[in-house]
Parts: structure tokens; C-alpha cells; sequence
């Protein structure tokens, strides 16, 4: 009908004789913006490639801020492609890279499910990404290579993986090596490839070979109760020389460690005002417990380590069981394991046992090294890798450096019966209270559970300790000792111990 009006989707009326009308592609162009522009802002697919592109934009000025600062300080080489590194980043092996060769080589090692690890020297990478940039950081700091005879500075590098890439060093030098020993605060610790190392700026003096830490210090020595100076010296061997009072006492003292006296002295370094401190207690009167080595169960509580040692015949002097209640290298003392009382240790039954290093490529395959120590394994695939970081991995039978690591037990310990061989005793006879025979245990029989006994009147038996009563004996000062001319070397006498040899010698001086 002529004059007659549609409506259309945006509720606008339009004439049917309005040539704009008619469903041509021009008029559909229109009605799609008018559409477009009608919707709420708030539209997701519009907001997400809007976010998106502000994160690209966002990301691409930081990378060129980083190139521009990057640019006018950093001048390092990449480790990977041997050119300027565009973006540095230093991984957990204190190389430096660039940012895309990390990416790339992270990448590469996640498709053939290997473990992250640096291109270079096969350490762990930690941090896939890297550590950016940062002056202050160990990594990007410059390091300084000294002669060891003369403690001058023969190299300086930008940092530790510059140190590692130039040739002049010669053979595979690691940058985690340098960093350690420029972090390092004992001179047998910097030492490596032949160089001592600090870090450039470090006021640290770096000692020559053979010039010992304490000499050409001035000391003194005080008086212990007043306080007083009594004499200075120009160095610890000066004042052995003086005193003789042992150097190693001496730097004990200044050091501050244990008592605070040497030779009836304090000693100080010259300048200093602090006085002697109080004597620390003894770790000896400290209470023990023993436990099982086998199952860990409490047996019994010493209240002293004096006492324990008593009870075991073990002599005076020995400190197998301070050893074990500190973890310093031992597992059991007389076939038991010992802590502090209150302490919550439990026993290390790998701890002690002669065994050997095994790697292997699958978790129950062929084995395909054996190494006598863990030292030998780090040694072998040439990587600052510690070598109690090996022993961890052993223990766990994890997988490390692309090998799978295990323990194979070559001697099981002895167990509590075969520590009593060799130690003497004496047994109280039966029927007769005040008789005791001395003797030696010579041997254990495990089917029978019973020690053999050689006594000291030559007869040999074989008891079971619980049925017995019995006494450890200390053996020292029990073996016969021979007295001989200095100028002839000839025989004078012969004793039986240590202290019928005093006795004599008493009376002959007093007669």
C-alpha cells in the first residue's frame, strides 16, 4: 500500500516508498553498524581481544625499557649463541643467557621429557625463566682472578659466566664454582683452576701462599683474674716462642672457641678491650640415652657420658660416643646408636656402612657405573654438583642428572655382640663371691649367642653375658711394656703394664 510504513530490528519506522528501504547489500552494511553500535560496552569477545592486545603492548615496552637500560649497562655474552645477550637472564648455574635461547632450550627438553637443566655443565635449572637483570645479584657482579703466589690480580671479568667463556683460562671453567669461592670466607675455599677469586670491590685481602692468617698480628697476652697487660707480642709464633704456649691453643682463644684461657692466660688481639668470658659447660656431664640400632627403641639413660663409658669399659679419653649424640661421622659406638636426652634423633643405618655409588638409566635396569664414593661421582660427569646433595639422592633412589642413583651395601655393620670382641672383663666366679677372674673376649659364636672368654690364667670359656656377672675392664696401661737404653738401645727390663713399670721406677728413685 503506497504511503504504508515497516518497522525495522532497531525499532526504527521507515517509509516503504524510501529507496533506502529496499534489502539491497548497501542497506545491510548500514543496519549491521547501527547494530554494532547500539550494544552495551561491556561486550566479552570485544574486552578479551582488548585485553590481549594491551597485555602484548604492556609486554612489548617493558622488553624495550629492559633493552634500553639493559643496553647502556649490561654488556654480557650469552652463553648459548655466543653473541650480545638480548634480555639477559642468569640461571641457577649462574650462566647468562638470553631470553629467547632459555625459552627455546626449556622448550626443546619439555617435548623429549627431559629434566631442565643448563646446556653447559647439566645443572638443574631451578628457574625455567631466569633472573632478570639486576646489578646487585651474585650472577651479574664482576669477579676478580688472582695469582696465587703473589695474591695480585691477574684477570677481571663482568661476571662469572664472562670468566667461564674466555679461553685464556683454559680447560671447562663453571661460573657456579667462582661465585662459590668469591662467597667464600676461608683461603683454601676461594682456590680454583689455579686463581683465587673475589668479587670486584670486595675489601677482603686474599692471603699468599704460605702467609698464615694470624702472623704479623700483634697480640697480647692478660692477665686472667686482673685484667692486666702483661706482655705484647708481634705475632702467635712469637709467643709461642716466648711462652711456650701452644700456637693452636692460642688461636683457639682468639678465635673466641672454648675456654677462654691458654697456658693461665688470656690472649687478645692488640686493640681490642673485651675480657675473658666464663667457661662453657662440659658436654661430657651431659645425659645420654642408648637406643637400638637395629629398631630404634630406648634402652637405657646415662646420666653423663663419663658414665656410659664406664658401664662399656671403653677408655677415658674416647669420644666414639660424643660423636654419635653430634652426627660427626659415626652411626653407632659399641653396636648402639646414642643421642642427647630430650633430642628426637633416630638411627642413620646408612650412616657408617661400607657401600658403593651405582647409577643406572631406568629405575630397575642394568646398572651402568659403580663409583667407590660419592666424591668419585661428582668427580666423573665434571659438575659442581655437592657430593652430599649425591648421597641425598642415593638414599631416596631418586633420579638426578638424567641417571637414577642407588646404594649397594658392600658390609653390613657389626651388630652390639661383635663390638664386646677384643675388650677385656672380668667374670665373678660361681659359689665364691670375692673371686674374679680377668680375661679377653676372644670371639662370638651367633648360632649359640655366646662369647668366648680367654682368661688370664689360660683357661677358655663360653658364656652368655646375661647369665653372667660381669665388669668391663679398661685395657690401657694393661699390655707389657719394655724399658731400653737411649744411647744402646738394649733391653734394661721388662713389666708387665704401664703401672707395675711406675712402681718400680718409684721405688728405685726413692731407694
Amino acid at each position: 500500500m503506497h504511503g504504508s510504513t515497516t518497522t525495522t530490528d532497531t525499532g526504527t519506522a521507515i517509509s516503504a516508498s524510501d529507496p533506502c528501504s529496499k534489502p539491497n547489500a548497501r542497506n545491510l552494511k548500514k543496519r549491521k553498524r547501527e547494530f554494532l553500535d547500539l550494544q552495551p560496552p561491556n561486550n566479552t569477545s570485544i574486552n578479551i581481544m582488548s585485553t590481549r592486545e594491551q597485555k602484548k603492548a604492556k609486554d612489548k615496552e617493558q622488553e624495550e625499557e629492559e633493552a634500553q637500560t639493559t643496553k647502556k649497562v649490561c654488556e654480557e655474552i650469552c652463553a648459548i649463541c655466543k653473541s650480545r645477550a638480548k634480555h639477559p637472564r642468569a640461571m641457577s648455574c649462574h650462566h647468562i643467557v638470553c631470553k629467547r635461547c632459555i625459552k627455546s632450550h626449556s622448550k626443546q627438553q619439555q617435548c623429549t621429557g627431559e629434566e631442565a637443566s643448563c646446556p653447559l655443565c647439566n645443572i638443574a635449572i631451578l628457574r625455567s625463566k631466569g633472573v632478570k637483570y639486576d646489578p646487585g645479584y651474585v650472577s651479574f657482579k664482576a669477579v676478580e682472578a688472582l695469582k696465587r703466589t703473589t695474591a695480585e690480580v691477574a684477570h677481571t671479568f663482568s661476571s662469572a659466566s664472562a670468566a667461564s667463556l674466555r679461553s685464556s683460562l683454559g680447560g671447562l671453567v663453571l661460573p657456579s664454582c667462582i661465585v662459590k669461592a668469591c662467597q667464600s670466607k676461608q683461603r683454601d675455599s676461594r682456590q680454583y683452576h689455579g686463581f683465587y677469586w673475589r668479587f670486584q670491590g670486595c675489601k677482603d685481602r686474599i692471603l699468599r701462599v704460605g702467609e698464615s692468617n694470624k702472623d704479623g698480628i700483634a697480640i697480647e697476652q692478660v692477665h686472667a683474674e686482673t685484667g692486666k697487660i702483661i706482655e705484647t707480642f708481634s705475632s702467635t709464633r712469637k709467643a709461642f716462642e716466648m711462652t711456650n704456649v701452644s700456637r693452636c691453643v692460642i688461636k683457639r682463644v682468639l678465635e673466641r672457641r672454648g675456654k677462654a684461657t691458654a697456658g693461665g692466660f688470656f690472649w687478645r688481639f692488640q686493640g681490642e678491650t673485651h675480657g675473658p668470658w666464663p667457661d662453657p659447660e662440659p658436654t661430657n656431664l651431659n645425659p645420654v640415652e642408648q637406643l637400638d640400632f637395629e629398631t630404634g627403641d630406648f634402652l637405657k639413660s646415662f646420666e653423663s657420658i663419663a658414665e656410659a663409658k664406664r658401664a662399656f669399659g671403653m677408655r677415658p679419653n674416647s669420644g666414639c660416643i660424643r660423636d654419635v649424640c653430634a652426627g660427626k661421622g659415626r652411626a653407632t659406638a659399641q653396636g648402639y646408636f646414642w643421642r642427647w636426652k630430650g633430642s628426637q634423633a633416630l638411627p642413620n643405618h646408612m650412616m657408617g656402612v661400607q657401600k658403593i655409588v651405582q647409577i643406572r638409566k631406568t629405575k630397575n635396569g642394568k646398572v651402568v657405573k659403580e663409583f667407590r664414593t660419592s666424591r668419585d661421582a661428582q668427580a666423573y660427569f665434571g659438575h659442581p654438583c655437592c657430593w652430599s646433595t649425591l648421597c641425598r639422592y642415593c638414599r631416596e633412589k631418586g633420579y638426578y642428572n638424567k641417571h637414577y642413583w642407588q646404594y649397594r651395601v658392600l658390609k653390613e655393620p657389626k651388630s652390639a655382640e661383635e663390638e664386646m670382641v677384643g675388650k677385656r672383663l672380668r667374670v665373678q666366679q660361681p659359689g665364691n663371691c670375692d673371686e674374679w677372674l680377668e680375661g679377653k673376649v676372644e670371639d662370638f659364636h651367633s648360632e649359640t649367642g655366646k662369647h668366648e672368654i680367654l682368661f688370664d690364667n689360660g683357661t677358655m670359656e663360653q658364656h652368655t653375658l646375661e647369665d653372667i656377672r660381669y665388669e668391663w675392664k679398661n685395657d690401657q696401661g694393661q699390655k707389657p711394656v719394655e724399658q731400653l737404653d737411649l744411647k744402646t738401645e738394649e733391653i734394661l727390663a721388662t713389666f708387665n703394664s704401664i703401672s707395675d713399670a711406675a712402681a718400680s721406677l718409684s721405688l728405685s728413685n726413692s731407694g
